[in-house]
């Protein structure tokens, strides 16, 4: 009976422990705010509010993996400096509804879903996570959740959403790969890296993009870029427009169905093709132009400072009386005009840059001055001129041939005025002004 009544008692002990332990494995695992946590750890925890993980490896990465059809606004950001030097810890905070399911393995956090805390259908969810300076980030977002991403040097960025936007701003990377189906792509600030850009519908704009090899591809989004600076860049779309402020080096835009190119300004090389639409093109320092049009009007702004070899094909070719075409050679075709010229700048330059070629099979080609640039060259040259002290020095030892000094005195000598002349000039902006309106009466 003793022995009986033992057995009892232990088993009762052993099954109020199982009860226990079932009760401590229902708590959160990770409890407390902040935990310091090594590399090696494997942790699989659920947060809510916020969560903060300390001694990480700054150079780690996060993975965000929202298969919810719930709208999450993941907002990612660089801790700050000077708060933290070391840049070594994770801080995520959701809002008051929102539940992080999360894992940590070997300085890779992976974000897996994120639910209300009621497991009721809120109409979004904000997250925010401040991570290193040079954390990785790979995330792939479902239905119309949204991600911004700011502020971070690090080596690869890969974005995958759906119908969300996905935001850019200050990212300097050295890899890039941001797509979208429906959801709009836009960096403001500056993107630096090389990379891709695909969206299906969506928009893409882009403040400033430094990159060596960089793409846009589209289906009916429009492309915006403000300032384009790349060794090639390619931007290709099927049906959807095409404008660029400032493109330098080499760029291809293509348009294989409709829709229209506008560059407000080319340093550089530039091959433009649009199957049905029009381009708009305004050349500053080319390189090698080749402008096309299946089935549209072709217009190229020249400034009047530009001497260059031109070559053009149209139903129709109309050319600005202020543009000097030298050695001028016509053809008339059945269908088509062809136009090779040579377009002499004023004052009468020392070196050709570039050449333009143009072809409209369906279209008028028309040549316009621009005066802009030298109305804009001028008026700073005045205002360089004006705050000088003296005279250019006498030629030292070793002191290159072609200077900015030089430059500018020979401008000045185009314009009839010496170096004293001008200076006095210059100091009076109603006498700059007239002078300038006098070289640039289109432009002004």
């Amino acid at each position: 009976m003793m022995l009986l009544k033992f057995g009892a008692c232990i088993l009762t002990n052993i099954a109020s422990r199982k009860t226990i332990y079932a009760k401590i494995l229902q708590l959160p695992l990770l409890s407390s705010p902040v935990r310091s946590l090594k590399t090696t750890d494997r942790v699989y925890f659920e947060a809510k509010k916020s969560q903060t993980f300390c001694g990480l490896n700054p150079f780690g990465k996060i993975i965000i993996n929202h298969a919810s059809r719930r709208v999450v606004n993941y907002k990612i950001m660089c801790l700050n400096p000077q708060d933290n030097p070391d840049q070594d810890k994770v801080c995520m905070t959701a809002s008051d509804e929102g539940v992080i399911s999360c894992r940590l393995e070997n300085n890779v956090l992976s974000v897996n879903d994120i639910e209300s805390e009621d497991r009721v259908k809120t109409s979004s969810i904000c997250c925010q996570i401040e991570v290193p300076v040079k954390f990785d980030i790979y995330a792939e977002l479902s239905g119309a959740s949204s991600i911004s991403i700011s502020n971070l040097e690090n080596e690869i960025v890969t974005v995958k959403s759906e119908k969300g936007r996905c935001l850019l701003r200050n990212i300097q990377t050295r890899q890039f790969n941001i797509s979208s189906n429906d959801g709009d792509i836009v960096s403001e600030k500056l993107l630096q890296g090389n990379g891709v850009i695909a969206t299906h519908s969506g928009i893409v704009s882009i403040h400033k993009i430094l990159s060596q090899i960089f793409s846009v591809q589209s289906q009916t989004g429009d492309v915006n870029i403000t300032n384009l600076y790349a060794n090639s860049s390619n931007i290709l779309t099927a049906k959807g427009s095409v404008h660029i402020v400032n493109s330098h080096m080499d760029t291809d835009v293509a348009i294989t169905e409709q829709g229209n190119i506008k560059i407000d300004s080319v340093s550089g090389s530039l091959n433009a093709d649009v199957h049905k639409g029009d381009v708009n093109v305004m050349i500053s320092e080319p390189g090698r132009i080749s402008l096309s049009a299946g089935q549209g009007d072709i217009i190229i702004n020249i400034p009047r400072t530009l001497s260059t070899t031109l070559k053009i094909k149209g139903n129709s070719i109309e050319n600005d009386r202020d543009i000097l075409l030298k050695d001028v050679v016509e053809r008339q075709g059945d269908e088509l005009k062809l136009l090779q010229a040579f377009v002499e700048g004023l004052p009468r330059p020392d070196t050709i840059t570039g050449s333009i070629t143009a072809n409209s099979n369906n279209g008028k080609i028309k040549l316009l001055s621009s005066d802009d640039g030298w109305l804009k060259e001028f008026t700073y040259l005045g205002s360089i001129i004006s705050k000088d002290n003296g005279a250019p020095k006498d030629i030292r030892a070793r002191r290159p041939k072609t200077t900015w000094r030089k430059t500018v005195m020979a401008k000045l000598q185009n314009m009839g005025l010496s170096w004293g002349e001008a200076r006095v000039t210059a100091k009076h902006r109603t006498r700059w002004k007239n002078i300038v309106v006098v070289l640039c009466p289109t432009g002004h």
